[in-house]
């Protein structure tokens, strides 16, 4: 018979097969994936399947046995005119299910299990391109198991099988599977003959698609190195499902649909560690998840160890953990190991990317910038970029937000630990000299901004060449100050404790005055406490005067005089024994406010006239404004409102001259107070709102709140009650933000809001009103 012949009794066969099934074309086409036009043209005669395997794929739906599915491969041969394929291999009936087994104890991922699970189109929904789907993450994050988790989780979906194959990307002592040998191995799970595998790459991968062609299938590629390794296992069937784990981003492979692991929530890594410790969740067993870094791989390992060790308790387990620098060699066990997995990633890194990762690891903060690694690398910026970039493809690096860039906890251990094992001592110093200095340089010219009338001191010049730096207003300073406060307090410390103690002071100084402005009293011990021991080690009297100076303020404004006085004196002892003129009256007007608070008016009086006469005799007008505030604030403690008054007004002037908005806020508000006690409610709110608007410009809380508390009570005189409730709930809510006892004094007043009289009309009663009521 000719092959017309054999195409015949083929759609015979066909047509044979369906009536037996009792199935329509739309059933059938379903179930086979072959579309119901096809099938019909196939039971005409009006075609024959250009690869065997949709008939075999139809014939099986039918309910075609082993003896069945022989004979219609030998009439597609000859219908296809393909004799030369005789005697033809016997198709492989059996799936093949080699996937390993689900792990036991699974915990979690149910978000990403169902975003895999989704991938899948619907039993009845018509089969479009191939399904790819592609979970990346950074080492020990647990893209295996899941991948083995959804594996067997759509194995009804598959029933021509699952094949699981380890292309050794990141495995220690072996080296990538190469997509030969990958092809080898797969063709010969669906039952191909060696003898019958093409040794041509191009050819291996066509016999592969053409074994899989018509198949319902599940192929799970799992440690892929890149695309390339891919790209030429993918079958060419829309029946199948192909599923890849990866430590990078396959990007570059068309069609792919991609899932990036994160580590496990607070919730899922304590309920993974309880069931492999086998102990109860608790507070100790959430902190030694957080000391893992939530991440599976060393939650696993920690959990184990516990068992393991009958005399240990979930307490001892989180003191070894509490060792930072310890933690990597805690989480080892057995061949198993944090440190090991991240290593199989580092060593795929180029040199160049090696030693972006390796400084990263000296990097103090929480995460860093374009600019910063730039500087810490000595490279352009764009070089920076894109070496930052691909550490964050390969899962070495994260990005929680465009332009910056941050460790997972454990990562940075190890990034630390190479650095120290692999970059020279003087290497690593002039590094992080680089990057202090670039610091010390963007926090200076940050300050010329927006506190431009500061009295200079020994810092720096800002260079023409440094930088750049992302800002060039006084907003733009005070927002990156902000986004870096963090990095660059803990450089400022890191500095101290390498004894480069000249960046230390210099950072400390330049970044005290965004400190102070934003009330972040923490953050601002923390770095001059640490560059006065740094100070004291080298023996920089100057700098150790600055420091005590900078001290004395934090602790005047939290309340704590006697250290600040004590502070003060530490500073003025080394100025005046050094003719620091001008440095002495800032600290007179500081220790002026300390004595001021311990109820020492005359003392904060005869210091503020020292430093006002100081400051004239060096032309300071910037420091004359201060010494007037301070002498405004005193006389207005001794209830000398006239004597306060003019102070402060001069103050204002002086400030408006120097276009010091935040100067002006500062007297305005005190003026506020007193206007509002010499009986002038109506004047107190005209003003006072201006200089709110002031504060708020600049961003002073602590001023913020004082402005809102009096302008609140200014109200009340007016008898304006919802105006006053407005900003004494605005006072509140600061005060109470930073911590501060006003807060109590401003909750009595909006208590006492609403039984206090209604003022009489007029300044001399609104004047008997305040003297009378509650918030005075």
């Amino acid at each position: 018979m000719d092959s017309r012949a054999w195409a015949a009794r083929l759609a015979e066969r066909f047509s044979e097969l369906k009536q037996r099934s009792g199935r329509s074309y739309d059933v059938l086409a379903k179930r086979s994936g072959i579309s119901r036009s096809v099938l019909h043209r196939y039971c005409s005669g009006a075609a024959v399947p250009t690869e065997f395997g949709f008939a075999e794929r139809f014939a099986k739906v039918c309910g075609a046995d082993r003896d069945e599915l022989i004979e219609l491969h030998r009439m597609w041969v000859h219908a296809s005119g393909d004799t030369s394929a005789e005697p033809a291999p016997e198709p492989v009936v059996h799936a093949q299910f080699d996937v390993p087994r689900v792990v036991e104890d699974f915990t979690g991922r149910e978000t990403e299990l169902k975003r895999l699970l989704s991938a899948l189109p619907g039993e009845s929904a018509p089969l479009g391109g191939l399904v790819i789907s592609a979970l990346d993450g950074m080492g020990g994050i647990g893209k295996t198991t899941l991948a083995v988790l959804a594996a067997h989780r759509m194995r009804e979906r598959f029933p021509d099988g699952h094949l699981f194959i380890d292309l050794h990307a990141h495995t220690e002592g072996q080296e990538p599977l190469s997509a030969g040998a990958a092809l080898d191995r797969l063709l010969r799970a669906v039952g191909t003959p060696g003898e019958a595998i093409p040794e041509d790459i191009d050819e291996r991968a066509g016999a592969w698609r053409a074994a899989m062609a018509g198949r319902r299938a599940l192929v799970v590629l799992d440690n892929a190195i890149d695309s390339a390794q891919v790209r030429p296992l993918l079958p060419g069937s829309p029946t199948c499902f192909v599923l890849i784990t990866s430590r990078r981003r396959l990007l570059d492979l068309e069609g792919v649909r991609t899932l990036t692991l994160d580590v496990l929530t607070p919730d899922e890594a304590a309920a993974l560690f309880a069931t492999v410790a086998a102990v109860p969740d608790g507070a100790s067993v959430r902190e030694a998840v957080r000391l893992c870094g939530y991440l599976p791989l060393a939650i696993r390992i920690a959990a184990a160890r516990l068992r393991s060790r009958p005399s240990w308790t979930v307490e001892h387990l989180v003191r070894r953990l509490g060792n930072e620098h310890r933690r990597l060699a805690e989480l080892q066990v057995g061949d198993r190991s944090v440190a090991a997995t991240f290593s199989l990633s580092y060593k795929l890194l180029t040199a160049e990317q090696q030693w972006m990762f390796q400084l990263l690891g000296l990097a103090p903060g929480d995460d860093i910038d374009v600019l910063r690694a730039a500087a810490l690398a000595r490279v352009p910026d764009t070089v920076a970029e894109d070496l930052l970039e691909s550490l964050v493809d390969a899962h070495l690096l994260q990005q929680p937000a465009p332009g910056r860039y941050q460790f997972h906890d454990l990562v940075r251990a190890y990034a630390a630990d190479r650095a120290r094992e692999e970059i020279p001592a003087a290497e690593r110093e002039q590094a992080l000299r680089r990057m202090f200095e670039f610091c010390v340089q963007g926090t200076v010219r940050a300050e010329r901004l927006f506190n431009p009338n500061r009295l200079p001191l020994a810092l720096p010049e800002p260079k023409e060449d440094a930088g750049p730096y992302p800002f060039s207003t006084p907003e733009e300073a005070l927002e990156w100050c902000e986004a870096e406060r963090v990095n660059l307090v803990a450089s400022a410390r890191t500095a101290a404790e390498e004894n480069l103690h000249p960046y230390s002071w210099q950072l400390a100084w330049s970044l005290g005055g965004y400190l102070y402005l934003r009330s972040h009293w923490s953050d601002s011990i923390a770095v001059y406490e640490a560059a006065l021991a740094a100070t004291w080690r080298s023996g920089d009297r100057l700098a150790q005067s600055r420091m005590n100076y900078a001290l004395g303020i934090v602790w005047r404004q939290l309340g704590r005089f006697d250290e600040s006085i004590a502070a003060y004196d530490l500073a003025l002892a080394v100025q005046r024994g050094e003719g620091m003129a001008a440095e002495e009256a800032m600290t007179l007007v500081g220790l002026a406010d300390a004595c001021a608070g311990l109820g020492r008016l005359d003392e904060a009086i005869e210091c503020n006239r020292r430093a006002l006469e100081a400051f004239r005799a060096e032309g300071h007008p910037w420091g004359e404004a201060l010494a007037l505030l301070g002498l405004g604030d005193a006389t207005l403690a001794r209830g000398e409102l006239t004597e306060a008054s003019a102070y402060l007004n001069q103050a204002i002037l002086l400030a408006h001259a120097l276009q010091d908005v935040y100067a002006q806020g500062r007297a305005g508000g005190r003026l506020t107070e007193v206007l509002l006690r010499q009986g002038n409610p109506a004047e107190a709110v005209e003003r006072g709102r201006g200089f709110l608007a002031l504060l708020e410009e600049v961003g002073d809380p602590w001023e913020t709140a004082n402005v809102l508390f009096h302008l609140g009570q200014a109200y009340a005189a007016l008898g304006d009650t919802e105006a006053a409730r407005r900003h004494l709930r605005g006072a509140e809510e600061i005060f109470g933000e930073l911590g501060d006892e006003t807060t109590r004094t401003v909750r009595e007043s909006l208590l006492a809001l609403g039984k206090a009289p209604p003022p009489p009309r007029g300044c001399a009663g609104a004047r008997e009103f305040m003297n009378d009521s509650p918030f005075h």
